[in-house]
């Protein structure tokens, strides 16, 4: 769930746990009972013989729209109605696997969900289910979505985790590929928009595109790849992890390549649909090891009261302009403070990712000696300049990390495999309307 969303729906009164207690025991069935508002009820598709109704589509679209702040437009909404449609059908036989394999979710778990979700967005306890419905959302659609997460989640440990292991051998081999020809490892979180045919491409495309815009418009990337991503890391906002670039399709590797750290990819097509990554963070390995490269940055900045009057902080916008036609090199920023007002100081050699993730696509493609533009920010104003960059080595990564990391990448291998074959076997039908 995105910040935006639920700050927009104010701190409401603490649900009383006996409401919650008697949603719960509703549980899947309160999805699908026709309300106000919504489409009249009619089942849209059966997936081995449960059905899934035009309300089970509309109450989630409600809470998709909710959730991540996404604008409600005629050609969007048909995309997302499909998306949802494909997510809801995932969960169907997800929730089926449990039950065949006799997965329990416990009421327990799902207040659990409940309240990190709370916690997570800085809510109150207890407030996350009164202001969904404040905003019309029938929370029992999140209670069936947080059901189908844990029983999937439960599923994928019980019948893969147990089962894979990585061997001493492989973690040796991991870390002599790197030493011996370095490359580079990507911190990533991932958006996936299935297209199991040819046909589902464009649907695909577009609805990717359409996330893409919403990202760009400020939507918090983890909450649209909760609601939309159909990969196995959905449930915590499709964040990936390290992943060596190697280890990636060469679709991916090369749209990452040069893509600035905090920043999003264009939609790359694979064989079975469309990915949109976010880049967290990149590091490199060369013969010694991991390659940090450090950047010393000198910082000129002039404050203002954030809320002083516009004219003031114009004046303050000009007065670095013109200190900033004074200053040539790092030397200069000291003498030009005391001339123009304002602090200089040195931020020191520092890695990319201590800096302020707003201000790293200024600092990251700057060569020594070169400027920043003059940033206006909400309290005062600064340019930054970038002394010096250095590369350094900082060691290999430790084995257990490479343990941990090899083990995420099968095991979500394992459950995109174990979940494309249960849709392969569902007898998924569309009733016929005569």
């Amino acid at each position: 769930m995105v910040r935006q969303m639920l700050g927009s729906l104010g701190h409401g009164p603490l649900l009383g746990m006996a409401f919650l207690v008697a949603l719960l025991a509703v549980g899947n069935s309160a999805v699908g009972q026709s309300r106000g508002g919504f489409s009249p009820q009619m089942v849209v598709q059966i997936v081995n013989d449960e059905p899934i109704s035009t309300y089970d589509i509309d109450a989630r679209m409600r809470l998709v729209l909710t959730t991540s702040g996404q604008a409600a437009t005629q050609e969007s909404l048909g995309r997302i109605r499909h998306q949802v449609l494909e997510t809801l059908i995932d969960e169907k036989v997800q929730l089926q696997e449990a039950t065949r394999l006799g997965v329990k979710v416990e009421d327990l778990a799902i207040q659990n969900a409940i309240a990190t979700i709370e916690k997570t967005n800085r809510l109150a306890p207890g407030t996350l289910v009164p202001n969904l419905t404040k905003a019309g959302v029938d929370v029992s659609t999140l209670v069936a979505q947080i059901r189908a997460t844990v029983a999937w989640r439960q599923v994928i440990s019980s019948q893969t985790i147990s089962k894979i292991s990585v061997t001493e051998d492989e973690i040796d081999q991991y870390l002599d590929d790197l030493s011996k020809k370095g490359g580079s490892e990507y911190l990533l979180a991932e958006i996936f928009v299935a297209a199991p045919r040819p046909q589902d491409l464009p649907l695909a495309k577009a609805t990717a595109n359409d996330l893409i815009q919403q990202i760009r418009k400020g939507v918090q990337f983890p909450s649209l790849a909760r609601q939309f991503s159909q990969a196995p890391t959905a449930g915590t906002g499709g964040s990936m992890g390290w992943i060596e670039a190697d280890q990636l399709d060469p679709r991916m590797a090369t749209a990452l390549k040069n893509l600035p750290v905090g920043q999003i990819t264009p939609p790359i097509e694979v064989d079975d649909g469309i990915y949109i990554l976010a880049l967290r963070e990149r590091r490199f390995f060369g013969a010694q090891g991991q390659e940090q490269t450090l950047y010393d940055i000198r910082r000129y900045y002039m404050p203002f009261d954030p809320g002083a009057p516009n004219t003031v902080k114009v004046a303050v916008l000009h007065k670095v302009q013109a200190a900033d036609r004074e200053i040539r090199t790092c030397d200069d920023m000291e003498p030009v403070a005391k001339r123009f007002g304002g602090q200089s100081n040195s931020m020191g050699d520092i890695p990319l990712s201590d800096l302020a993730a707003p201000l790293r696509p200024y600092i990251e493609p700057l060569s020594p000696g070169q400027k920043t533009k003059v940033l206006p920010l909400t309290d005062g104003v600064m340019l930054m300049m970038l002394c010096d960059k250095r590369v350094e080595s900082a060691g290999l990564p430790d084995r257990d990390r490479v343990r941990q990391t090899l083990l995420n990448r099968r095991i979500d291998a394992e459950a995109r495999q174990y979940l494309r074959s249960l849709r392969q076997n569902a007898l998924i039908e569309t009733p016929s309307r005569g």
